[in-house]
C-alpha cells in the first residue's frame, strides 16, 4: 500500500483524487480471487454446479467446470453427449471414473481453484505450473510504480464483482488533435490502461476520442505488454515501453493518417455491415435509429435493384461501393453517437465499450491500415 500514498493529487480536472483511488483499491483487495491448491484426486464431481473438496460441497461456476473437463482430458462435447444419453446421477459417476482413470494414466497432479469472495464461488481452474494469476495487491503496487516513476495521473479506476481491474493513467499534458479540419472539433486523449483478472495482466497504450458527447476507444497493439509474473524483467520492459511512448507523445505513429484515411475513403459494402452489425449485435437498436444513424433504409433499398449476378460478384469483391453515400468516419460517427447517447436502458456499460472498442479497431485496421483485412468473413446477401 505504500506506493498509493505517494500519488501527488492531481492537477488534472478528470483525474481521481487520493480518497477515490483507495476507495478502490482497498475494494480491488477485498475482491480479489482466493486461491486454494489441492489434487486433482480430491475434486469429485457432483453436478455442473458444484464439486466436492475433500469432503465439501463448494459451487462452481459453469466457466470453471469446462474448466475442470479440460484439466482432466475430457472434452464439453462428450459431457454433454453423456448427460443426453445417461441418467444424471449416473453421469458423473461416469466423469469420475473418467477422471480417475485419467489420473492413473498420467499420474497425480495439483490444480489451483480461484474462488470469487463475493459469490463464495470457484469461478477459474488451473492446472498447477510455477506461472500464475497475478494478485490484485501485487498487480497494484507494480502499476503505481509505473505510473509514479512517470507521473502520470489516474483518471478511472475500476473493480467488478468479480475482482477484475481497469485502471487508466494519462501523462499531464494528454489532449491533443490531429491535424486537419475534419477533426476541428474533436478532442482526443492518450493514456494507457492498466488491467487485471484470472486471465492475463495487461499495459495497454490507448486512445479515447471525445466530440461532444460521442466517444471512441482505441488500443495501441504495437506497444501493449502482457505479462504473467511480477519480476524485474517485465517492470523494466514496461518502463522502457513508457519511455518509447513519451517520444511519440503517447500516440501511435499511424493515428492521422488512418483518421484521415477514413474521413476521406467511401464506405464499402463490407465496412457498412461490419459497423451496423456491431451496433445490431450489442443493442436492440429499432429501425427508426438504424434509419437515422446508418440510412438503413435506402442502402437495402439499393441493395434489392441489384441482379443476383451482381450479388454474386459483390460478396467475392467486399470493397465494391454501393450508393451508401457516406465515409468509414460517418458510419463510425453514427455508430458511436448512439452508443455514447443512449440511456442504460438501451445499452449497459459493456455493450457501450464494445462498440467503442470495435470502431476503434475499425480506424486503426492492420498495420498495413486495410479496415476490410478484419472482416473477410462477411457475406453480405
Amino acid at each position: 500500500m505504500s506506493n498509493i500514498l505517494q500519488l501527488e493529487t492531481p492537477k488534472l480536472l478528470k483525474s481521481l483524487n487520493k480518497s477515490e483511488i483507495k476507495d478502490v483499491y482497498y475494494k480491488a483487495i477485498e475482491l480479489d480471487s482466493i486461491k486454494y491448491e489441492t489434487s486433482i484426486s480430491d475434486i469429485i464431481f457432483l453436478n455442473n454446479s458444484s464439486i466436492s473438496i475433500n469432503g465439501s460441497e463448494v459451487k462452481i461456476t459453469d466457466n470453471a467446470y469446462v474448466d475442470l473437463l479440460n484439466v482432466c482430458k475430457l472434452s464439453e462435447s462428450a459431457d454433454s453427449s453423456f448427460k443426453k444419453i445417461i441418467k444424471h446421477e449416473k453421469t458423473y459417476n461416469l466423469l469420475n471414473n473418467l477422471k480417475k482413470e485419467f489420473v492413473n494414466n498420467s499420474g497425480d497432479f495439483n490444480v489451483v481453484l480461484y474462488g470469487n469472495s463475493n459469490t463464495k464461488s470457484i469461478v477459474k481452474i488451473k492446472k498447477r505450473k510455477k506461472v500464475e494469476y497475478i494478485d490484485n495487491e501485487k498487480f497494484l503496487e507494480f502499476s503505481f510504480d509505473i505510473i509514479n516513476k512517470h507521473n502520470l495521473q489516474i483518471i478511472d479506476f475500476k473493480v467488478d464483482s468479480s475482482g477484475k481491474i481497469l485502471l487508466q493513467a494519462v501523462p499531464d499534458f494528454n489532449q491533443f488533435k490531429i491535424n486537419g479540419n475534419f477533426t476541428s472539433s474533436e478532442d482526443f486523449y492518450r493514456g494507457i490502461i492498466f488491467s487485471n483478472d484470472l486471465t492475463s495482466s495487461k499495459m495497454i497504450p490507448s486512445i479515447l476520442r471525445i466530440k461532444c458527447l460521442n466517444q471512441l476507444s482505441s488500443i495501441d497493439t504495437e506497444n501493449s505488454l502482457y505479462f504473467d509474473t511480477i519480476d524485474e524483467i517485465n517492470l523494466k520492459k514496461m518502463h522502457t515501453t513508457i519511455e518509447s511512448l513519451k517520444e511519440i507523445n503517447y500516440i501511435p505513429r499511424h493515428l492521422e493518417r488512418q483518421i484521415q484515411r477514413a474521413y476521406e475513403t467511401p464506405a464499402s459494402i463490407n465496412e457498412y455491415n461490419s459497423i451496423v452489425n456491431l451496433v445490431k449485435n450489442n443493442s436492440d437498436i429499432d429501425k427508426e435509429k438504424l434509419d437515422y444513424f446508418f440510412d438503413y433504409d435506402f442502402i437495402s433499398s439499393s441493395i434489392k435493384d441489384f441482379t443476383e449476378n451482381e450479388k454474386i460478384e459483390l460478396n467475392h469483391n467486399l470493397n465494391t461501393k454501393i450508393p451508401i453515400n457516406k465515409t468509414v468516419y460517418e458510419l463510425i460517427n453514427g455508430a458511436t453517437y448512439y452508443a455514447s447517447n443512449s440511456s442504460e436502458h438501451e445499452l449497459n456499460n459493456s455493450q457501450k465499450v464494445n462498440i467503442f472498442n470495435g470502431c476503434g479497431k475499425i480506424i486503426n485496421g492492420d498495420k498495413n491500415g486495410f479496415y476490410d483485412l478484419y472482416f473477410k468473413s462477411v457475406k453480405i446477401f
